[in-house]
Order: C-alpha cells, then structure tokens, then sequence
C-alpha cells in the first residue's frame, strides 16, 4: 500500500513538471514572415577587405593601391607587373594580412610592398613573401622628411634586386628573413627594433640598423656585406654573425653576448665609444676585435682568428678577455689603454714573434694579466707606460720592455719543493711587493 502511494505521488510530479515547461516554451506555432538571422555576419567580427581589382584599384605605378584606412588581405598571390609596385599603400592606419601568399615580382618591376603615404603610422604587414622584384621587396618612401613608420611580422623578402626591406625611422620588425636580395637584407635610416630576424645570402650588409636602433636575438649569416651595421646609439645582443665581409660594424653602441665567427676580415670593427662585453670572436680573417679609440672590452672572448685577438685603439680598455691561438699578438695596443687582468695563451701562430700583450705606444697600464705559451709574453716597445702585477710562464721571451717605463719588480718565482699540506706556508715567490710582477 505504501509503495503504491509513493508511485502515484511521483507520477503527479512528474506531470506537473512536463505542464510546466510546455508553459515556459510558448507557442509551438512559428510567427507569420521569414525567419531573420540572429547571427553576426564575418564583417562585423572582424571588418576586413579583400585586395582585388574592385576593392583596392591600382594605378600607373601600381598592380593594387590602398588609399583608406582598414584592415585588408589577400586572398592570393599577387603577380608583378613591369613598371608597377606590387602593392602600394597610401593611407595611415593600415593592416596588410598576407594571409601566407606571396607576392611575385617580374622583369622590370617596382618594389613589391611600397609604403608610400606621408607620416604615415599605424601600419602593420604580416604573415607572407615578397620575392623577385626589381627593386626592393617592401620599402618605406622617405616623402620630403615625413617617413611613414610601419610594423613588420613574420615576413619573407627573398631575391630581390635591391633591398630586402628598405625602412625609414621609428619602426617594429620581428621575426622576419632577408635571403638572397641584391642589396642589404634589412636597411633602416633609424628608431628601429629587430627582434628574432635572420638575413642570409645578401649582396650587401645583412641588417643595417640605422642609429638608435635595438637589434636583439638575430642572425646575419654569409652576406656578401658587413654581418651587422650599427650606427650611433644602437644596441645589439644575443646575435650571430657569421661568413660575412666583417661581422659587425658599429659606432657609439652596446654589443653584448653575440658570438662572431669566420669573416672575411675582422669579427668586430667599432668606432669611438663603443662597449662590448660577454661575446666570443672566432676564427676571423682579420682581428677578433679591431678597435678604435675610446671603446671599452670585457669578458670577451678571441680565438684562432688570423690576426690579432684584440686591437685596441687609444683611450680603450680590455678587461677580463681571453686571447688564445690567434695568428697574431693576443692583445695589441697603442696609446693610453687599460689592459687589465687578461688571459692570453698560445697567440703568434703567424708572426715570428707573435706576443701575449704587445703595446707600441705610450700612456697604457698593464696590469693583473696572464702571458704564456707565446714567442714574447709581453712586449712594450715605447716609453711612458706602467706594467705592474702580470705573470709570465712558458713563453720563448717572458718579457722584453723598452726604457723608459715605470716597471714593478719582476721576480723568477721558484717553486716549492715539497707538496703543502696543512694550514701555513712561507710561499716561494720571492717577492712581498704588491706591485710584482712575476716569471713562474
């Protein structure tokens, strides 16, 4: 009896419920008319144009020309013209979407991308190639000092006749590759950051940075040109140089944990007020580092490059280097430079008389650097200089210093004859002077 009260209850429930929500529903009959979408069409998502013949008309100069602001796309390749830029945009506030085409250019054509508006800002082109045409593959036109400024990402300018990208001032370029262009890889007049690019196979410099530019995490490989070229004020970290003329140029910039192997000439040849730190230059053809006045090396590296390891101009200071297996001296310099706490072993592969440190001219402190395995350890052949605190072991002429200089103590430091073991020990130096510089 119990159970069947407890069945009747639920099937009451449960016929309450389904009355319930037939009420909730509404009518089951649709109203009068068409049924109208409720749905947001693709371009109220996202407003965005189709480069075509209907949207986006050229001209005498150009196969496409975009002259509104907006946000526009191909949807396929584009194909050169003779006389005619691929796709001139003449308007700020712009975003090109390549969409992963390309853009082919022919004989006698213009650039592929031209930028060509008066300060212009807001533009952005992305995701695509610009390849063979017979000027750059995207360039930005200078238009009487009012460059337009543009923001590059994921691109690919590959053979064309001059530059791969030709920039102007105050622009953004990531992830972006030169190869096999006629001119530079990537020029830019100033203002610009390149992070993550690659340029390769290019008849000029690879990536010319223009002055108070940041170029970070780069590559610059087998270019016909410079690697790098650094203007005033520009930075350039964690890069690689390598198989170009010379690796890097620069003036007045940072360079910092980049690694600079096999150029033609030097790895690094910098300009007056240069710093560089934390970087490795190998096997180069000319100097590891070919510096000028007033640059400042430290904790670099220089290994078997045919000339020098480090060439040090005036007023220039090297610290903390390691100069090993270099044709030439380990560290040369001229005037008025600070050569402080340097390792060089095994320099002078080339010369007759190759030296761990050689110093030609006056006003240079050499101090706290270790000299061994070469034909000289240290060589000063002019007056006026101050050498305290070195260490020399191993080479075919520890030392040979002019007249003329100021020169601390330099002590033949015997040995200890039997091994130490315990807490004391008188020391076999020779010397308490602080100053000493020793011959182990």
């Amino acid at each position: 009896m119990k159970r069947n009260t407890i069945t009747c209850t639920a099937i009451a429930s449960l016929t309450l419920l389904a009355g319930a929500a037939l009420l909730l529903a509404g009518p089951l009959d649709p109203p009068n008319g068409p049924v109208s979408p409720t749905y947001k069409t693709l371009a109220e998502v996202e407003p965005r144009i189709a480069v075509n013949a209907t949207n986006t008309p050229g001209d005498a100069d150009s196969v496409f020309r975009i002259t509104q602001s907006g946000s526009y796309y191909l949807t396929a390749n584009v194909l050169g013209e003779s006389g005619k830029h691929g796709i001139q945009i003449a308007a700020s506030n712009v975003t090109l979407d390549l969409a992963g085409f390309a853009l082919r250019g022919a004989a006698g054509s213009l650039d592929g991308i031209n930028v060509a508006t008066s300060r212009g800002v807001g533009i952005t082109i992305r995701n695509g190639t610009i390849s063979n045409w017979g000027d750059c593959g995207l360039e930005c036109e200078y238009n009487a000092g009012n460059p337009p400024q543009v923001a590059l990402h994921d691109l690919h300018a590959d053979g064309n006749a001059t530059e791969g990208f030709r920039l102007e001032r105050d622009n953004v370029v990531t992830a972006c590759f030169a190869l096999e262009n006629g001119g530079d890889g990537f020029n830019a007049v100033a203002n610009t950051t390149f992070a993550l690019c690659m340029a390769k196979f290019n008849g000029g410099t690879g990536l010319d940075s223009g002055s108070g530019s940041v170029v970070n995490g780069c590559i610059a490989a087998a270019n016909a040109g410079n690697g790098f070229a650094l203007a005033l004020q520009s930075t350039l970290a964690d890069s690689i140089a390598e198989g170009n003329a010379i690796g890097i140029t620069a003036q007045a910039s940072v360079i910092r944990d980049c690694v600079v192997s096999s150029s033609d000439s030097h790895g690094a040849s910098v300009f007056g007020a240069c710093t560089i730190a934390d970087s490795t230059f190998y096997r180069n053809g000319g100097n590891g580092v070919d510096l000028n006045g007033g640059t400042n090396i430290k904790n670099c590296t220089a290994t078997e490059n045919d000339g020098s390891g480090f060439s040090i101009g005036t007023t220039s200071s090297i610290q903390g280097c390691t100069a090993r297996d270099n044709g030439s001296h380990g560290i040369k310099a001229t005037n008025a430079a600070i050569i402080l706490q340097n390792q060089c072993y095994n320099n002078g592969q080339g010369l007759l008389a190759g030296a761990g440190i050689s110093v030609d001219g006056s006003d240079n402190r050499v101090e706290g650097n270790n000299c061994s395995s070469q034909d000289l350890g240290i060589d000063v052949n002019a007056g006026g200089n101050i050498i305290i605190r070195n260490t020399c072991s191993g080479n075919t002429t520890n030392w040979t210093l002019t007249s003329g200089n100021s020169i601390a103590p330099i002590v033949a430091a015997s040995t200890n004859l039997f091994g130490v073991s315990g807490d004391t020990y008188a020391g076999s130096l020779g010397s308490t002077d602080p100053n000493a510089n020793f011959t182990y």
